[in-house]
């Protein structure tokens, strides 16, 4: 699931080039915090349990889009 977040949230090459090779260290704080976050609300919220969502694709997109949505709302 978070190998999918991370996939998913990547902003360029360089970012997805860095976690095929592993070198996560290479990562930002920044894109680390986002993918933490929406990995978190794929593991832990209750509507992220349910049989349709828990460790499925859609389930990864819900989290991706609630932290999205997060993320927008922090800037506005």
């Amino acid at each position: 699931m978070k190998k999918l977040i991370q996939v998913a949230m990547a902003p360029n090459k360089e970012v997805i080039q860095n976690l095929e090779l592993g070198l996560l260290d290479k990562l930002s704080t920044t894109y680390t915090n986002i993918v933490d976050n929406a990995f978190a609300y794929a593991m832990g919220n209750e509507t992220q349990q349910m049989e349709t969502t828990a460790g499925t694709l859609f389930g990864a997109y819900n989290a991706i889009i609630m932290e999205s949505k997060r993320l927008c709302k922090a800037t506005s």
